[in-house]
């Protein structure tokens, strides 16, 4: 084992966790145990610890004890035999075969008993038998250790909806690996070095692998569940599929959670290479926080804005030559009578009700259309010159589209909540003031799906 364990290669690239040594070793320490279970049912510890030595000396003891009967029986019947009495006749042959057999059992009982090693004795009982620390058999402690080290790389943490789930499971195998860790470096009974390493290389491998698998889970859940949310309004360009507002505040709580996890202590305590992926697609991710910050109020809402038209008038059109108009020229012409109506909808929804029901405002006047509506509220202009003419914004998040239906440079934020916008439309002089309730990412700054999720 603990050659498997620190040679790389061979044995370790053939058998990584190590299984066929681990699997050989149980087999032995189980023989081991039914056998000391047998030798505890025979008596062969009395009521002493289970000690090889001490057997050793019980047995020695009374084998002494054995022959020491044995040599007084044999002395009283060779004694016997040549007793005056017997002496008195001619020995039989008979009674001279039993003196001869009697004095050749007598010879071998004084040859002393063929004794084992005490010392090897003593050495195997160290490593193997001797209690440590009150916990049995200092062997089986020790494959206990070596069990607990490798069961770290067989546990299957449920990989099944891990966003939100605080690390519960990743917590766990943490937590098992440190405390087996924990075992094995307070062990102190023979082998120390050599339990360490091994055990070593099985905690090291489950931290490894395992975090590694887990972290691939995550990661791979957090692309699918963030993957059909990177649409308009949350990434630019807009398109004409958009997130609904509850698609929005959805997306807002799985970014939120999503952070909470990787930036959590449990997710330190991961190893940094195992924690780069994640990391990453963290920092990728943050890229939402602006445009989500700007949507969903604190208490899960979506944000509002309000609309309105600014006071300077527009300029009238002037003569070309200040020189008296000469008979026959036509007087010059005024700027026509331009008005605006903000109105619910698009132009082919049916009922256009006057949303903030200010009417028709004139071109130049100063007036709040609306103070309050939602950014995603659907919505469209009319405009009276005087003839009434459709002026679409979009299907969805009106207050967002119509930044991409300005003309160039003409939707202009200070600080992302003031925002003034000149609409493409025909009149070259319609200026509206978008105020938003947080601020807004200026168009360059807004992220892409592709900023999000590169290459997926």
């Amino acid at each position: 084992m603990f050659q498997a364990a620190t040679n790389q290669g061979g044995v370790q690239q053939r058998d990584p966790l190590l299984e066929a040594p681990y699997k050989e070793l149980s087999k032995i320490n189980l023989a081991l145990d039914q056998k000391l279970q047998n030798a505890k049912a025979a008596g062969l510890f009395k009521d002493g610890p289970v000690s090889l030595s001490a057997a050793y000396e019980l047995i020695i003891k009374e084998r002494t004890n054995q022959q020491s009967t044995l040599k007084s029986m044999l002395d009283e019947l060779l004694t016997e035999t040549v007793s005056v009495e017997t002496q008195a006749g001619h020995p039989t042959p008979l009674l001279k075969e039993i003196q001869d057999r009697l004095n050749a059992v007598l010879k071998e009982i004084h040859v002393e008993l063929q004794g084992l090693n005490v010392a090897e004795l003593k050495a195997l009982d160290e490593a193997y038998f001797a209690d440590y620390a009150g916990h049995g058999p200092v062997g089986a402690y020790r494959f206990g250790l070596y069990s607990l080290s490798f069961g770290t790389t067989q546990l299957k943490a449920q990989f099944d909806r891990l966003i939100g789930s605080d690390w519960a499971p990743l917590k766990k195998l943490i937590e098992d690996v440190s405390k087996a860790r924990n075992e094995v470096v307070a062990y102190e009974g023979k082998f120390k070095k050599e339990c360490e390493s091994v055990c070593d290389y099985w905690l090291d491998y489950a931290e490894r692998h395992q975090v590694d698998e887990f972290c691939r889970a995550y990661l791979k859940q957090a692309k699918e569940a963030i993957a059909p949310l990177l649409r308009f309004p949350l990434v630019w360009p807009p398109e004409e599929q958009a997130l609904t507002a509850d698609d929005v505040r959805a997306a807002a709580r799985l970014v939120a959670t999503i952070h909470r996890d990787l930036q959590s202590e449990t997710f330190k305590r991961i190893p940094s290479e195992s924690r780069v992926p994640l990391e990453t697609f963290d920092k990728q991710l943050s890229l939402l926080d602006p445009v989500l910050r700007a949507l969903v109020s604190p208490n899960g809402n979506i944000v509002v804005c309000s609309i309105s038209m600014p006071g300077t008038p527009p300029p009238r059109a002037q003569p070309a030559d200040p020189a008296p108009v000469k008979t026959g020229t036509p007087a010059p012409q005024r700027a026509p009578d331009v008005r605006y109506e903000l109105r619910a909808g698009t132009p082919v929804s049916g009922d256009h009700l006057n949303l903030g029901k200010q009417g028709r405002v004139p071109l130049g006047q100063a007036k709040v259309l609306i103070e309050r509506l939602p950014v995603d509220e659907i919505f469209h202009f009319h405009r009276y010159d005087p003839e009434k003419r459709e002026v679409p914004v979009g299907r969805n998040w009106c207050a967002l589209r119509i930044l991409s239906k300005t003309k160039e440079t003409s939707a202009f934020a200070q600080d992302g909540i003031h925002w003034e916008i000149r609409i493409d439309d025909a009149h070259p002089e319609v200026i509206f003031n978008f105020v938003f309730e947080n601020a807004l990412p200026k168009q360059p700054y807004w992220p892409t799906r592709q900023n999000v999720l590169p290459n997926n």
